[in-house]
């Protein structure tokens, strides 16, 4: 199974009474398609541990990034949009020899730490979704889930999902 998955795998031995069958076993492997938190797939996915508010002050730097995921993604389907929220300016920023990292929080736009890719299809996304998720990229985890396409048409791109 995909490194991601390996943890809700439910080992099966349909002679053994009590295991779990198939059905069973298909819906452990799926934590997120709980009645709790189910998964609707969509188009847009948003992914979070790739990017820090710091890296995306910088003009040059922002566009590597958005160009760098936006070429990984059209592996998997027919992409229509990277969006990557920047920071909000820092030009009045005062606090000298302070993390940037940590300062640039404070002034955060919301969204900032998320990359949305919008495909043409859900199909395409969740084709994506299943190879990105879980990849290690700049020695994190990277995290890829589906995000509603009404907000994102409308720029909510803060919302938890």
């Amino acid at each position: 199974p995909p490194p991601h998955l390996a943890n809700y795998i439910v080992p099966m031995n349909p002679g053994i009474p009590g295991t779990m069958g198939e059905k069973s076993q298909a819906s452990a492997i799926a934590k997120d398609q709980s009645p709790k938190n189910p998964v609707v797939p969509s188009p847009v996915l948003m992914m979070l541990n790739m990017v820090t508010a710091g890296e995306l002050v910088e003009d040059e730097e922002f566009n590597d990034i958005r160009n760098q995921v936006g070429i990984e993604c059209e592996k998997f389907g027919r992409v229509f949009s990277v969006v990557i929220p920047r920071p909000a300016s820092v030009e009045d920023d005062q606090d000298e020899g302070v993390d940037d990292d940590q300062d640039l929080v404070d002034h955060k736009s919301k969204g900032v730490g998320r990359i949305f890719v919008e495909y043409a299809t859900s199909e395409e996304a969740k084709e994506a979704r299943s190879k990105l998720h879980g990849r290690n990229f700049g020695g994190n985890k990277v995290v890829v889930k589906f995000y509603p396409v009404d907000k994102f048409k409308q720029k909510e791109l803060g919302d938890e999902v």
